[in-house]
């Protein structure tokens, strides 16, 4: 069974494809959607790298960086590590190292020890 149906934009009738389908061709589409949301799927845009400077074209509008090299050099700026601290658990009295600022306990059987006992 075919199923016709009219192009929301243009008016043309067209065969659907998918029970969705609203127009008739990727071009009445991205008017609507140029019109609602300010912007066209796939569309591609020129932005540039906020780690090297260099101009580059992507169709995802959220992409900041030209490369992945540049997005981990950025990446491993933002992420300072913490020196590794001593610590004693208080359920065993064993001693660890954590760069986790609020880590107590050893295992995460002293932790359930602890908290079973609270």
């Amino acid at each position: 069974m075919e199923d016709y149906t009219w192009c929301s934009k243009c008016g043309r009738r067209f065969l659907k494809y998918r029970p969705y389908q609203k127009y008739c061709s990727n071009k009445c589409r991205n008017v609507v959607y140029k019109l609602r949301y300010g912007y066209v799927k796939n569309e591609t845009v020129k932005k540039k790298c906020k780690q090297c400077g260099k101009e580059f074209e992507t169709n995802i509008r959220t992409k900041e960086y030209c490369s992945s090299e540049c997005q981990k050099v950025n990446q491993e700026s933002v992420y300072i590590k913490v020196d590794k601290r001593q610590v004693e658990c208080p359920v065993c009295g064993a001693e660890f190292k954590t760069g986790h600022q609020h880590k107590k306990f050893c295992s995460r059987i002293c932790y359930l020890i602890a908290k079973k006992g609270r």
